[in-house]
């Protein structure tokens, strides 16, 4: 009775000891796995080109990679460059769309022109079939106002509260 007693308590604490065993060679494992996914990511980002890593920065701004240049801006669900968009409204009137003859030069430029067109006449800010000619396109009322102040951020100048005025 005695022996099986020492047994059973020696079986136990062997199990004891396996099951503690496991769990620390599952808590090892974990974090090698853990290890090794981080190098296989960190291989990944050494192998970027700077294009991409440059999109990673702009991304995923907590990372605060350093990029140089700046990024180029799309309008909302086109291929449209902002910087086109942002030329085409400066050189339109507020009755009309910039005419299609000023970029005759470039076929980028007159390409995004056209997209410009096509997007604007989608989202109702210029009337279809409204050519004036075959180059100009009349605007809806109010609405080249109102791309304006969608894409043209205002100018903030700081003002500097140590300047004194003089006194008249």
């Amino acid at each position: 009775m005695i022996q099986f007693f020492w047994f059973s308590i020696g079986l136990w604490f062997l199990g004891t000891l396996a099951a503690i065993w496991i769990f620390i060679a599952g808590l090892w494992q974990s974090k090698s796995d853990y290890n090794l996914s981080l190098a296989r990511v960190a291989e990944q980002i050494r192998m970027m080109n700077p294009e991409q890593w440059n999109a990673l920065g702009i991304r995923y701004p907590e990372l605060r990679i350093k990029f140089h240049g700046k990024p180029i801006q799309y309008l909302e669900d086109s291929d449209i460059r902002l910087e086109c968009f942002q030329k085409f409204l400066d050189d339109s009137d507020e009755y009309q769309f910039a005419p299609e003859r000023l970029y005759g030069d470039g076929t980028q430029l007159r390409n995004q022109w056209r997209m410009s067109r096509d997007w604007l006449i989608g989202k109702g800010f210029i009337i279809d079939n409204s050519a004036a000619g075959n180059h100009t396109w009349l605007w809806r009322t109010g609405r080249r106002q109102q791309l304006i102040s969608m894409y043209f951020p205002p100018e903030i100048s700081m003002v500097d509260l140590n300047q004194t005025d003089p006194i008249s």
